[in-house]
């Protein structure tokens, strides 16, 4: 298996998504948080606004198509992020990372808003806001987003994300 952040140094790239695309290089507190993704099962960040915390996500996301294949979902709180999300992010990380563009076959009808097929493995954006996003897909990967904006569901105390640990 491949360091997280040794990998990240070598084969991640920022996308055209950010303001100065190419080489990524860690601020040392990335560090720590880029290899907790190999060491545990869960890992929570709690940090400042606009730090690169969704940069990390995105990291994450492609260490484990690169490194560690399984299906794959990334939950964000409204149906709008989602799309924003999928198209500002998501299409460029496949598109523009030569570590990841290697596994899609290049075929838009792979590569939509509810389903991005990859040669080895599955990824799903989804809501907390539809249910059946996240309480039909099976993965070994979840990436939650802002998990306090999700909001409560009348029939249960808690989202069906919360529900599932």
């Amino acid at each position: 298996m491949c360091s997280s952040d040794l990998w990240a140094r070598q084969h991640f790239k920022l996308s055209s998504a950010y303001a100065s695309p190419g080489d990524f290089t860690p601020y040392p507190w990335q560090v720590e948080i880029i290899n907790a993704i190999e060491k545990y099962d869960t890992v929570i960040i709690c940090a400042a606004v606009q730090i690169g915390k969704s940069l990390i996500a995105e990291i994450a996301t492609a260490w484990v198509i690169d490194c560690m294949p399984m299906n794959a979902m990334l939950c964000y709180s409204k149906r709008e992020v989602v799309e924003e999300v999928f198209d500002e992010r998501i299409m460029p990380l496949i598109k523009e990372v030569p570590a990841i563009r290697k596994y899609w076959s290049g075929r838009e009808v792979d590569l939509t808003k509810k389903k991005i097929k990859l040669n080895h493995m599955y990824l799903r954006v989804a809501s907390a806001e539809v249910p059946s996003d996240i309480a039909t897909w099976s993965t070994g990967f979840i990436y939650a987003d802002e998990v306090s904006k999700y909001r409560k569901r009348r029939d249960r105390k808690s989202t069906r994300l919360n529900s599932s640990h």
